[in-house]
């Protein structure tokens, strides 16, 4: 059985799932239990196997402000306690990512916070993930306020997508321009309204990938030179014997 504690403004609403609460007692008991979250693993989307230097990709949560402490494993938060998601993907000039497919709860009975789209589908828990502008950060406010009944923590899971910056379909990847409660992403300047860092980097992807295939076709020259000339040297031995 699952409790979610949806929070709307200053309005504070239970409701129940797959089941009632007989016990008012038990009941109150599982609204104000503070629980300990589990994180799994990123699920790591990309489609970009020939390339090299995939980024490192993280979540972290916050109490109140994105600048705080990160939450602890052994930490615990209450149902009222206002959260920061912070996404974060490392060491790339290259990549830029879309947060989606995210759910709290439990993987019997998942509540889904974001979908495959990278938009919240629970606004009363979470916002749609805002975007820095290198698209490699991204982060949301909002509460876990999902309680399982007799259990003392709740997991956490979501998936980052990632795209290269060179894919022409990127951009209409990342950042996410359908979501309703973010409509003002567009004026935010991202990577792709500077068109030099593109051109830059795409153009380094580019020469890079010119200079290996040209080795490749110079090493396989040499082999082909090098076993003609053994097999001319044998086929003269042969013939002259």
């Amino acid at each position: 059985m699952i409790v979610v504690l949806l929070i709307s403004s200053s309005i504070f609403m239970a409701t129940i799932i797959n089941g009632y609460v007989q016990n008012t007692d038990n009941f109150s008991d599982v609204i104000t239990s503070d629980v300990s979250v589990i994180m799994d693993e990123l699920n790591i989307i990309n489609n970009y196997s020939n390339f090299t230097g995939i980024p490192q990709c993280q979540l972290t949560l916050h109490r109140k402000l994105c600048t705080n402490p990160a939450i602890r494993p052994h930490e615990t938060v209450g149902w009222d306690t206002r959260i920061c998601f912070n996404w974060k993907c490392l060491n790339t000039s290259e990549f830029v990512m879309r947060v989606e497919s995210c759910w709290t709860g439990s993987i019997h009975n998942p509540v889904f916070l974001i979908g495959e789209n990278g938009c919240t589908l629970e606004k009363t828990m979470i916002r749609s993930p805002r975007y820095y502008g290198n698209l490699t950060q991204a982060y949301s406010m909002g509460w876990l306020s999902v309680r399982l009944v007799g259990s003392k923590h709740i997991r956490l899971s979501c998936s980052i997508r990632l795209c290269h910056i060179c894919d022409k379909f990127c951009e209409s990847i990342t950042p996410p321009t359908n979501c309703e409660d973010n409509a003002n992403i567009s004026k935010i300047a991202t990577v792709w309204n500077d068109p030099t860092q593109i051109s830059t980097q795409c153009y380094q992807s580019y020469k890079e990938k010119q200079i290996i295939n040209k080795a490749a076709a110079t090493s396989f020259s040499y082999t082909d030179i090098f076993g003609f000339v053994c097999f001319s040297f044998i086929t003269f031995l042969l013939f002259y014997r």
